[in-house]
């Protein structure tokens, strides 16, 4: 039976059906179809995603594709909704519905609409709804603008490191015959293994760390390792992902013969470069693209693990590849615990204060111990990432949140690190040793990255034509078909060179730019559709010719290596 109990549908003066539930009318008694328009008129803004939170009996909907909003452009959350659909006459096929409030829907089924971060999303609430559902409401508030900043979080860190990562994939592929694949890894250990990160909570659970240290692989996040040496407690494995000369700075004189290096190839190149000890290198899950180009050219498999926001949820992904037994999270606070940012013995340890909070714009989320804790969006945005990664490995294993602090990771079992260790700790670890190097075909490489020279050739020369082009012809651009014929014939040299190459992070600033900042206008004349067509082509080639010539010159550089090792 529904918990709504009264729900009663009335006829209108427009002879069509309003309906009232538990005492709110969800549409007008007199004309419902103008309400819903007047109330879609308020909310109207071109080019949006619209969250309709509650649609009733769908006028709401009807007058959406009346204004031609696509259905792909539209989401329905609406509690009643599976009470209320069979008096519904509407076609909500290809709409996507969800009839309960969840984030992890809401997250997954914004993500499928809104494309290069972008953030044009219209929450609608019908009217009643939040006097029915206020919590629900608010949560999808909160949801869609989470959703909303992550993906501003998102963009910024693409326009600043997109030019370090493409440097590092590419340079990282010269330290692949002194690596092995972290497919050697995989079900290693059945023993525990310990992921530990330099949040503020790290500190009171080191004393445990060393007392169980022989029965546990102890894996560190990134500069977490300067804070275990610090306590001498050297990890076993370090995981880096980090692209940013600081990071290299964090690795920059550690010589611990026993440590090994787990690494990203987006991880800063100088650190592999240093690291004489063991090292295994890894993909994230987005990188399939990467993944067959080393495959083709170097013959080489490096595995592709689900990743996050942060250097620890790659540690996290890692641990859980590594053992088919229990795996903890220390130090993994993702919030200012006590007004803390780092474990104590951290050199980026410091008090925060009003300011930096403003600063970092912190809010409050529920704590490890059911507290308010302060975090911000760049801490929330990893908190999500743990959140996603528990639901994707979690089949039956024995995962643990023992971080003793900080925010609380939905879903995720927590208890105290000394609980755990008790539980867990019943044997002697030994560490796994492999010498198996992957084994490259120089000659064969060197004649592929050869031929992929010859392309990034043919394209400078080719974009230096076009460049002039564009210039010559700024105020006829759409008059010139063949203008548009020798662009095409280009956009195919660059489609094909993207195929046998590894270009990629360095595009996404500008495959960012021409997708949000050169949008056509309502009722654009021929002229404005000229004058933006012409910058969007400027901006296009005149920035592809800056990348081509820069990644060119990383393919030479690694050419020679290969040719003179």
């Amino acid at each position: 039976m529904s918990k709504y109990k009264n729900i009663q549908y009335l006829e209108t003066k427009e002879e069509n059906k309003t309906v009232e539930v538990n005492g709110y009318l969800l549409h007008s008694k007199y004309k419902p179809v103008k309400e819903a328009t007047d109330h879609f008129k308020r909310s109207f803004k071109a080019g949006q995603v619209y969250v309709l939170f509650g649609i009733g009996l769908g006028y709401i909907v009807e007058v959406l594709e009346s204004n031609q909003v696509k259905k792909e452009n539209i989401i329905i959350i609406d509690p009643l909704f599976q009470e209320l659909r069979s008096m519904m006459q509407i076609d909500i096929s290809n709409i996507d519905v969800l009839s309960e409030v969840s984030s992890l829907k809401i997250e997954n089924v914004l993500s499928s609409k809104i494309k290069n971060y972008e953030r044009n999303i219209q929450v609608i609430c019908s009217p009643n709804y939040d006097k029915l559902f206020p919590h629900e409401y608010k949560s999808v508030l909160e949801n869609v603008r989470n959703f909303q900043k992550n993906n501003q979080v998102l963009e910024n860190t693409t326009y600043n490191f997109s030019e370090i990562w493409q440097k590092n994939y590419m340079y990282n592929l010269m330290e692949l015959d002194k690596s092995t694949s972290f497919e050697n890894l995989k079900g290693k250990y059945t023993v525990p293994i310990i992921v530990a990160s330099g949040g503020p909570s790290l500190s009171k659970n080191l004393p445990i760390v060393r007392e169980y240290r022989n029965k546990m692989i102890l894996v560190a996040s990134g500069s977490t390792i300067n804070t275990l040496l610090t306590a001498g407690i050297p990890p076993d494995y370090v995981v880096s992902v980090d692209g940013g000369e600081a990071n290299y700075v964090h690795f920059k004189n550690i010589n611990q013969k026993e440590i090994k290096l787990i690494y990203n190839l987006s991880s800063n190149y100088k650190i592999q470069e240093d690291w004489k000890n063991e090292k295994y290198a890894i993909l994230d899950s987005g990188d399939l693209e990467v993944q067959k180009y080393i495959k083709k050219v170097f013959d080489i498999t490096i595995p592709c693990i689900p990743g996050g926001a942060s250097v620890a949820n790659f540690a996290f992904s890692c641990a859980l590849n590594m053992t088919t037994g229990p795996v903890a999270l220390i130090g993994q606070d993702l919030a200012y615990t006590n007004y803390e940012t780092h474990a104590h013995n951290n050199k980026h340890y410091k008090k925060i204060d009003e300011e930096y909070m403003q600063e970092r714009g912190m809010f409050e989320v529920e704590g490890f111990y059911g507290d308010k804790v302060l975090t911000d969006r760049a801490l929330f945005l990893m908190k999500q990432d743990f959140e996603r990664l528990y639901t994707y490995f979690n089949d039956g294993r024995v995962i643990y949140n023992c971080t003793e602090g900080g925010a609380r990771i939905k879903n995720m079992p927590q208890q105290s690190f000394k609980n755990f260790c008790e539980k867990y700790m019943l044997e002697e670890k030994s560490i796994y040793l492999t010498e198996e190097k992957n084994i490259i075909d120089r000659k064969k490489v060197c004649k592929s990255l050869e031929k992929e020279l010859e392309l990034f050739d043919n394209v400078e020369k080719n974009l230096k034509k076009i460049e002039k082009l564009i210039k010559e012809n700024m105020t006829t651009f759409l008059n010139k078909p063949a203008i548009v014929a020798k662009l095409n014939s280009v956009d195919q040299d660059i489609i094909k060179l993207k195929q046998s190459s590894m270009i990629n992070y360095i595009l996404d600033p500008i495959i960012l730019n021409i997708m949000t900042k050169f949008k056509e206008k309502d009722n654009e004349t021929w002229e404005e559709k000229n004058n933006r067509i012409y910058k969007q082509n400027k901006f296009l080639y005149a920035n592809l010719l800056i990348v081509i010539v820069e990644t060119k010159g990383y393919l030479q550089k690694i050419l020679e290596e290969f040719e003179n090792e």
